[in-house]
């Protein structure tokens, strides 16, 4: 008589349990609304306060991809533009220049450009002007974009370099000179070995450099906040 094949729990729930399901539907959700990797964090960290869904809890999962299947509106083919003004709105609070980078405030600059109620309802052909004025805004506090030249130069040296690198490259530069002198010399270099890694700007991947301008913009605004308190002392005294 043949023994009787046990099943593998290991195979059995690789894929198949509840969790793991959950993360793939959140994954799914994001790919369906463009959300590239910061928006995605940025998401999960406006859901649940975390930005990995590897420390969220089963509960939280669930609730996020609530949120993001809320947020999804089918037939709709220009999510991407969605994700890269989330990102410049981002940029900007990192920079200092917004103070609530919620979707709630992120709504009401839509609305204020382009007379759109919020920024799911926005579409291939307004997103693009939702972009430029974010970049223009930019650019006025020292952001300096590159232009497809630049790009395509550094491609040949990078591989796969793309305007998604080198515009974050570009709000990395702004922030290495607004924090540089400021009880942090040479703010890159810093944020590079907080990262464990030695290599050039250019050559970081983009989740290294989200990180690093995750770590600059949180010293900077702590900066700007100290020069206000001390500005405010000085006002009083």
């Amino acid at each position: 008589m043949n023994a009787k094949v046990q099943p593998n729990p290991a195979r059995r729930s690789t894929g198949s349990d509840p969790r793991t399901r959950k993360i793939r539907a959140i994954m799914a959700a994001c790919n369906r609304l463009g959300l590239d990797e910061d928006a995605r964090r940025d998401r999960i960290e406006q859901v649940s306060g975390q930005r990995s869904l590897s420390k969220l809890s089963d509960g939280q999962l669930g609730k996020l991809l609530d949120a993001l299947n809320g947020d999804w509106k089918p037939g709709r083919a220009d999510r991407p533009h969605l994700g890269k003004i989330r990102a410049l709105w981002w940029s900007l609070y990192w920079l200092g220049e917004i103070d609530e980078p919620g979707d709630g405030a992120l709504d009401a600059f839509v609305k204020r450009q382009t007379g759109i109620a919020s920024l799911r309802f926005v579409d291939h052909r307004t997103a693009p002007s939702i972009i430029e004025a974010l970049k223009a805004w930019a650019t006025r506090v020292g952001v300096e974009w590159p232009g497809d030249a630049d790009i395509d130069a550094l491609a040949t040296r990078f591989d796969g370099y793309s305007h998604a690198h080198g515009d974050r490259v570009a709000v990395l530069q702004r922030l290495d000179r607004l924090c540089a002198g400021q009880a942090m010399k040479f703010p890159l270099t810093i944020a590079g070995m907080n990262m464990g890694t030695g290599l050039t700007t250019n050559a970081w991947s983009l989740a290294q450099m989200d990180d690093a301008i995750r770590f600059l913009g949180k010293h900077w605004r702590a900066e700007k906040a100290r020069r206000a308190r001390a500005s405010a002392s000085q006002v009083e005294g």
